[in-house]
């Protein structure tokens, strides 16, 4: 996975206002597990690897889904939540960074 300082950088290049986080997927549950949209986003990201039906992860980030959702720092440095209810969490994309310790 990345840091909270790689998402904020490549979303802030790409002029990025807010972030819309859907909690079916980032919660989904599936015994097939690599078929999950989120392990997709793993693989392709190239934090996972699977071989013979065996899971090797090497990141020392969790999912992002998951981080900011905590509203710890440093993902409150980038992130402000805006708005959420049971389906969708948003995150305005700070322009300025205010750290918050």
């Amino acid at each position: 996975m990345r840091s909270a300082e790689d998402i904020y950088k490549i979303l802030t290049s790409q002029k990025t206002n807010y972030v819309i986080i859907e909690e079916s997927i980032c919660t989904e549950l599936s015994l097939n597990k690599g078929c999950r949209i989120k392990d997709l986003l793993d693989i392709s990201n190239g934090h996972v690897v699977y071989d013979k039906g065996e899971i090797y992860s090497f990141s020392k980030h969790g999912r992002f889904c998951h981080e900011i959702k905590m509203n710890y720092s440093p993902y409150t440095n980038y992130f402000t939540r805006v708005f959420w209810n049971r389906s969708y969490h948003v995150y305005k994309v700070n322009s300025v960074i205010s750290f918050q310790y």
